[in-house]
This record gives structure tokens, sequence and C-alpha cells, in this order.
């Protein structure tokens, strides 16, 4: 497995080391937040591809073969595309259990996927295709509602010998949209969107696909994220999984023919009531450890979907119901709200002040069905490990 110092990549090993399957975990540097599971067999080091690509993909290939490696899960996008890109040259010999590069191309891509989540009837925000800066899309951003977000038509990109990772930002009005693409190089020499920004909690319908049809699904719903104005889940809770976040989800999912593993996220419109998309990750994803938690093991699920032994349709429903939390992510987004000015938190309508913020925190700890990302009593090196790098980066 790669890219140990995420947090999908502790809850797979997690989840598969309790089964019993033995794990090696890499990363950049030798020791990562997975890496120290008690549940990891073997640690190694591989060159990130965000310095070099092509090592990244060649010492990733060596390790595989020199372990004799049955699969070979990259865990984040920045690894999964390179090795999914060069799979036939260099990792023919080791199951990857994921599509092929090109549909996982077509889910990240943001164009093609608002494209074909148009044609699919799936609920959009109001989005101006940008191909290059122009005044005639200038003139179409005034159709749009501000606030509006800035989004790169992908989330990662090559340059050269290496792979760059964009962000998203908001902008209040047309002149900001003008100062911020004149500040960015990056958009004033790719293709990028401006969407209407959909106020609303995040959802995630998650799901395992074989020959099309779902062998498990989970949904949940984000209560806090990092930063405060949206990105990363810091506290989120299991949820029933709605019929139309369904329908949605399957029907891109089958239209791009995806078999595995995928996160489909949506923004619950609190105008509509309706999911409206924001994404696809072909990938696990952060808050994976909530569905394991709640009784849908998706990486031990997705072990046996490879081996031959899971067909049919599996659960619908979310299993029990929990909260997740991700302690220090979440002392990261008090930390945020608290101390960080107003103006530069871009925070949505309605949000709560910084006093009921910190009410909301503090009574989290008391909440029912709460579990925790990485702080498990039962293999607490992760915490620790995570608990001095986070402490480490504040007094620096």
């Amino acid at each position: 497995m790669t890219d140990g110092n995420t947090h999908a990549a502790l809850a797979i090993t997690r989840s598969l080391g309790k089964a019993g399957h033995w794990i090696a975990v890499g990363e950049r540097n030798q020791k990562s937040l997975a890496g120290v599971s008690k549940y990891c067999a073997e640690r190694f080091r591989y060159t990130s591809p965000t310095m070099s690509l092509t090592k990244a993909v060649e010492e990733l290939a060596s390790e595989v073969k020199r372990r004799n490696i049955d699969l070979l899960i990259p865990v984040a996008d920045k690894t999964l595309l390179p090795v999914m890109e060069f799979q036939k040259e260099y990792f023919d010999q080791v199951k990857v259990p994921f599509p092929d590069y090109h549909t996982i191309l077509r889910a990240t891509e943001k164009f093609e996927l608002f494209e074909l989540a148009r044609d699919c009837e799936v609920p959009i925000p109001r989005t101006v295709f940008v191909e290059e800066p122009s005044e005639e899309f200038i003139s179409c951003c005034a159709e749009l509602e501000f606030p509006v977000v800035i989004k790169p038509a992908r989330s990662l990109f090559r340059e050269n010998d290496r792979v760059v990772t964009t962000g998203v930002n908001y902008a209040n009005s047309i002149a900001e949209v003008r100062s911020f693409i004149k500040r960015n190089v990056y958009l004033r020499e790719h293709p990028f969107l401006i969407q209407e920004r959909i106020i609303g909690p995040g959802m995630g319908y998650f799901v395992l696909l074989v020959a099309g049809e779902p062998i498990a699904e989970f949904s949940h719903r984000r209560i806090r994220e990092k930063p405060p104005s949206g990105g990363v889940s810091v506290y989120s809770e299991s949820i029933p999984v709605r019929p139309d976040m369904r329908e949605y989800a399957l029907r891109l999912l089958r239209a791009l023919n995806w078999s595995g593993v995928a996160m489909v996220e949506f923004k619950l419109d609190q105008r509509t009531n309706t999911p409206t998309l924001m994404e696809i990750n072909g990938r696990f994803w952060g808050s994976l450890q909530l569905a394991i938690d709640s009784g849908i093991d998706f990486p031990e699920l997705l072990v046996e979907s490879v081996n031959g032994g899971l067909v049919g349709t599996g659960k619908a429903e979310c299993g029990e119901h929990h909260r997740w939390r991700w302690l220090l992510g979440d002392i990261d987004n008090l930390l945020l709200r608290c101390l960080k000015p107003e103006r530069e938190l871009s925070l949505p309508p309605g949000f709560p002040s910084r006093a009921r913020s910190a009410l909301n925190f503090l009574k989290s700890f008391w909440a029912p069905d709460l579990k925790y990302d990485v702080l498990k009593k039962d293999d607490l090196r992760p915490f620790m490990f995570e608990l001095r790098s986070y402490l480490a980066d504040l007094i620096r």
C-alpha cells in the first residue's frame, strides 16, 4: 500500500491486518501514520510523485517485485494516477483493484465529469466552463449568483516529471474573479470552472461496484471540515443512503463503466433539498474508518471481490449509526475559526459564530456513538505518531 501518511491508508491497514493479511506500507519517509500501526508488517520508502513521477513508479515497481506482492493499493490520487497510467509497463504482475487509467481520468477531470453529469441528468451547480480567460467568460459570470467557486479542471496535473496539486478558491464578485485569475499562473494557462457556491451540508455516497452492481454502500454527512469553509472532513456521521443520491451516483458510475470503490461527493442544496454533485473520488476516502466502524468493511470487501468471492447486491443501508471524529483535524478547525479573521475564511451564510463553534467542539466529546479516526485503544502508536508531528508543526 502507498501513501502511508493518509488516514485512508491507516484504515485499510487496520482492516486488512485484522483480517490476517500481510501488509507493507510505503511513504516518502520510513515512518508514517499507517506504517507505525501494529497491523503493518513492513515499511518501505519511495520517492513521492510530487518530486519525481518516474522515480516513484520505478521504485514502487521494484518494491512490489522484490516482495512478490499479490495486491497493490495506491491510496492517494497523486500515486493512483501514475500507477494506473504505467500499469502495463511496470505493474502487470500484480493486481491493482481499480479501473483503467482513462476511466479514472474521466472521473477526475472536472470538465468531462460535469458534462457527463448534465447528460445523465444529475444536478450540478450552475457552471461556466473556461477554456482560457477572456472578456466573454467574464460576461458569462455575471449570470451566476455570487459567491462562486473557482475550480481547476484537474485537482492535479503533470509538470515535467512531477505531479502538482491544485486547489479551489472563492470569489464574491467579478472583480475578485479577475483579480484571482491575474494572480494565478495555473488558471491563465489551463482550463477551469466557475461554479455557483452551493450552501448546505456535504454528503458522500460510497460504494463498491462489481460488474456495475453495488456490492456494498454507505453514506455520511459532514458536520465540520478543515478549513471551516469546506475541505477535509473532520467530524461526520453515518446516515441512511438517500435514494435520490444513490440514483445520481450510480448513473454516473455506470456511465463510466466503473468497477471497484468510489466516493461520489454531493452538497445538499438547502434551497431545494437536492443533492448536487461536487466530485468523484475514484479511490478510498479520508473518512473510511467511519464506514468500517459502522459495519461496512470496504477494504476487506474489495479484497474479496478481487478474489472472486463477491457477487450480487450487498447492503444498501449504512449499518450502525456512528459519529466519526479526526481529533487533531477538529482542533485545527476550531483554531482556524477562532483565530483567523472571518474575511479570510470565506464562510457560507449562517455559519456558527466563534462562541457557538467552540461550544459545538466541546459538546462533541460527549456525543453518543462517537468513534475516533486515528485514536484507537488497541492501536495507539498511530495517534502518538500524529500527535508528535502535530506538536512539532505548532512549534515551527
